[in-house]
């Protein structure tokens, strides 16, 4: 059965590091990769012990600046994690320039690497 997406955004394929922390601490939870991205959310190839709805925040290096994002986990399947971006002061200006840089590099790409790539993310 072909449910109809949730997702209001646009999603990206990107493999950045990421450290996984609780809220407003210094715990880590875990460490993995952003494999995909949007001004919503992100999905995360971690493993880490983490609840439903339970906030976090993700520390990512991007152009070589380090950035805090707020989230909230929505949904966790087979190693990878759903995150939600939560408000946050700068944030969402910060992820409007990475999508958009992302938005570019795809369009520069030959049309068959973009064809493997979303046949990649379509499985």
């Amino acid at each position: 059965m072909n449910l109809p997406s949730r997702r209001h955004h646009h999603r990206f394929p990107c493999d950045f590091p990421v450290r996984i922390y609780r809220e407003g601490s210094l715990d880590i939870l875990g460490e993995g990769r952003i494999v995909d991205i949007s001004l919503g959310g992100c999905s995360v190839e971690a493993a880490a012990a983490l609840k439903h709805g339970e906030a976090c925040e993700l520390r990512v290096v991007w152009n070589r600046r380090r950035r805090r994002l707020k989230v909230r986990l929505i949904w966790m399947e087979a190693g990878i994690l759903g995150f939600s971006f939560q408000p946050a002061p700068g944030q969402e200006a910060f992820l409007r320039r990475l999508v958009e840089e992302l938005r570019k590099a795809k369009e520069e790409l030959p049309s068959s690497l973009d064809k493997t790539i979303k046949n990649y993310w379509e499985l």
